[in-house]
């Protein structure tokens, strides 16, 4: 679920990016990736025993990967737009919210599972966020329709 929304995240992030949303929706993605890979570093670390040194290592190999991706797909997607394949612009843009609602589902099993009609309050937060930054992002938008 973790590495779902971390890598979902980057792809949105670049897209965002390269296609010029408005600041809130390109901040959104990269806030959303490094509290998820907080989230990730603390299972490591609590679930797995990992130590200091260990979590630290995996904390900059994932920061590298993202990194490395996200540049990758950024420019990827500026090129697909300068060459005008919309397709590729779309499937890169609906990549992303794929691998983020998939991330989704685990949450929703586990809520069904302990036949629980509660949400995590980690899931809560993070709808609520999403929907705070997208909301902001209409501030920024110079067309706003009223």
């Amino acid at each position: 679920m973790l590495y779902l929304w971390f890598a979902g995240n980057m792809l949105y992030g670049a897209y965002a990016a390269a296609d010029g949303l408005y600041f809130g929706l390109v901040i959104q993605p990269q806030l959303f990736a490094f509290f998820t890979l907080l989230n990730i570093l603390q299972v490591y670390w609590y679930a797995h025993n990992w130590g200091m040194a260990k979590t630290s290592v995996a904390c900059v190999v994932l920061c590298a990967v993202y990194a490395g991706l996200h540049v990758g797909f950024w420019q990827a997607d500026l090129r697909a737009i300068a060459d005008h394949h919309d397709a590729a612009v779309t499937f890169l843009g609906v990549l992303p919210a794929i691998f983020i609602a998939v991330g989704f589902f685990p949450e929703f099993y586990v809520c069904v599972k302990e036949q629980s009609v509660e949400m995590s309050n980690f899931f809560i937060m993070l709808d609520i966020l999403g929907g705070v930054f997208s909301t902001i992002s209409l501030a920024f938008d110079h067309t706003f329709d009223y």
